[in-house]
């Protein structure tokens, strides 16, 4: 009995190992004759490249600039020249304290010919009223009525000559009023506490400038190439340009595409066709701390890289997302072999300003990405866009060399 059970025990062993083969071939067989591949390719990025992040780990750095946040401007009158500036660029100042005071002499001048000038107008308005007054008499007692008409049309003109002298006595005084005015206050003081950061005596600045040295913002710039990587209400991190140990949060206020500054690629005085624009944003600050103004910093975006082993955030982009609206939304992936698939993944916060999604599980930042396509389909080939455009130019390079090489056999 013992020998049949053994024998019986053994048949099923033999039957469960043949099963299991045919199970693999089968599975060998569907993968190669009946899943569906294409030799077509696709080019695929990765998803720290699609961040903005670089390919040796860094993340795009900004160049920045401490400036204040709160400036005073006192606009010099073009008219009135300065006597005296009772500070310099760089002097501390209160609220009150002067700083510079206007030379009135001129104004003065100006006042004294303005009176002369109005008690001209008024001695010639008393001689117009004189005339009419001895015209009325000539034509109360004229005989002759052609003479007493002559008469009366001289003193409607005189009478016209009258209300012009009295709207040049009235403009006159108002000159002289204003004139007076602008001699009550020679002496300009500053209206906030700061220092003082120009006198308005160069060609950029209009007037006497000062800032406030305890409130800080900064200002970054951006090339239009990464414009859409930052958005306002992004999270960024300041760090010095000493150590990236001292660095100091905050968030992107305003990002102003209005006012783009042209650099050249090449030189200073590039076209259209060899220059980028440039954009700056302002930045507003949770501290302070070891701030000066005009210190210049670097820009990143927050995307935890502070934390101590903590996975970065991974933000992208609503169009690199195929089935949002569904309940398994997912990716184009590079997969196995390099071939192309869909990877399921679980959404997180949207962000409606930059029209990203955080991706809480299912991508890493080595994660290669396709754009979704109706065309695409699992199983086609993928190729790295990163490395394929290094290729590229390493082979015009080797084709450039290769032609001063035949260049220099033709010479020989």
């Amino acid at each position: 009995m013992e020998q049949k059970g053994k024998k019986k025990s053994g048949g099923v062993i033999a039957l469960l190992c043949v099963l299991a083969v045919c199970v693999g071939v089968g599975i060998w067989a569907y993968q190669t004759y009946f899943t569906e591949t294409s030799d077509e390719e696709v080019y695929v990025t990765s998803v720290s490249t699609l961040m903005g992040n670089l390919e040796n780990g860094m993340r795009n750095r900004y160049q920045g600039v401490v400036e204040s946040n709160s400036t005073w401007t006192a606009q010099l009158d073009p008219e009135k020249p300065v006597k005296e500036y009772k500070v310099k660029v760089g002097d501390m100042v209160e609220v009150g304290t002067e700083l510079l005071e206007y030379d009135n002499s001129s104004t003065e001048e100006s006042v004294n010919n303005a009176k002369m000038d109005l008690q001209r107008l008024q001695d010639e308005l008393a001689a117009l009223n004189g005339d009419i007054n001895e015209l009325n008499i000539e034509r109360g007692e004229a005989t002759d009525e052609l003479a007493a008409e002559e008469l009366l049309l001289e003193i409607q003109q005189k009478q016209l000559d009258i209300r012009s002298k009295g709207t040049e006595i009235e403009a006159k005084q108002q000159e002289i009023t204003k004139l007076e005015q602008s001699m009550q206050n020679p002496v300009v003081t500053s209206q906030l506490a700061g220092v003082v950061k120009s006198l308005g005596t160069d060609e950029e600045s209009t007037g006497l400038t000062i800032v406030d040295v305890n409130t800080f913002q900064v200002k970054g710039r951006v090339n239009e190439q990464n414009l859409q990587n930052l958005y306002e209400g992004e999270k960024v991190i300041v760090f010095s340009r000493v150590s990236n140990d001292i660095h100091w949060k905050g968030k992107i206020t305003k990002i102003d595409t209005d006012n783009a500054v042209a650099s050249g690629d090449y030189d200073d005085e590039g076209d259209e066709m060899t220059t980028s624009s440039n954009y700056p944003f302002h930045i507003a600050l949770k501290k302070t701390d070891g701030l000066a103004v005009g210190q210049h910093v670097y820009i990143e975006e927050n995307v935890g890289q502070l934390k101590e082993n903590a996975e970065e955030v991974i933000e992208i982009s609503s169009y690199l997302i195929d089935g949002i609206d569904t309940d398994s939304p997912f990716v184009w992936v590079s997969g196995d072999g390099n071939r192309l698939e869909k990877r399921n993944v679980t959404l997180g916060e949207y962000n409606d300003e930059a029209d990203k999604y955080r991706i809480e599980d299912g991508l890493s930042m080595t994660d290669l990405v396709a754009q979704p396509d109706e065309k695409l389909v699992e199983g086609m080939k993928t190729v790295n866009s990163e490395t394929a455009e290094q290729s590229e130019d390493e082979d015009s390079l080797d084709e450039g060399l290769d032609d001063d090489e035949d260049d220099e056999d033709d010479e020989e």
